[in-house]
């Protein structure tokens, strides 16, 4: 990764925490099981890979503060 790591670890916090939101929302409103996005490539589904992906290239990182937001 040759991007600014000041930018990368912002995107990456960015993303973490909007996951643990999905989850709490989740866990406290069941009925959001029930429905399906109109559109699959907004669904959390189809996006989860990108995000595992781009833990993954935080992991291989050379710079500390990006692998340390990949965790």
């Amino acid at each position: 990764m040759d991007e600014d790591p000041a930018v990368l670890t912002r995107v990456l916090d960015t993303l973490a925490a909007e996951v643990v939101t999905v989850r709490i929302d989740f866990a406290q409103h069941t009925e959001g099981f029930y429905f399906q996005e109109s559109d699959p490539d907004l669904a959390l589904a189809r996006q989860l890979s990108y995000a595992l992906t781009l833990r993954d290239k935080a992991l291989a990182s050379s710079e500390p503060v990006v692998r340390r937001s990949g965790r």
